[in-house]
């Protein structure tokens, strides 16, 4: 948001194992590099209060390694007695991550202007 429409946000950061059998998202640290130099954003556990003058940007990394995982979020929300839930979904559907154990791995060469094999990826250590 700071294109233009006010202030700068600095967004709470959660990470998501979609390999666990009940993915939750976790406050993780986060780095936030929009100034001249680098700096530790700490994790925060909820409840955020939230405000049309101090909103919230939630930064969530979903990762897998063995799963073909279709997933969406889901947000419990409360405000003036009310309380309710906001599924975030991808236009609609769910969001896809897929995981590369055992399998290729690809990245594009922008010199090439190609897909190519990632010789690192796909493999268990």
């Amino acid at each position: 948001m700071d294109n233009g429409c006010g202030g700068a946000v600095t967004p709470r950061h959660f990470a998501v194992d979609l390999d666990r059998p009940r993915p939750l998202a976790r406050p993780v640290d986060g780095l936030d590099a929009s100034g001249a130099e680098v700096r530790k954003i700490p994790a925060v556990s909820f409840p955020y209060k939230v405000t049309s003058s101090d909103p919230e940007e939630l930064l969530v990394s979903a990762r897998a390694a063995g799963c073909d995982c279709r997933w969406y979020l889901e947000l419990e929300w409360s405000a003036g007695g009310r309380t309710g839930t906001l599924r975030i979904t991808d236009g609609g559907k769910p969001f896809r991550t897929s995981g590369t154990r055992g399998m290729p791995a690809y990245v594009h060469d922008s010199a090439e202007g190609r897909w190519i094999t990632d010789s690192n990826s796909g493999q268990t250590g």
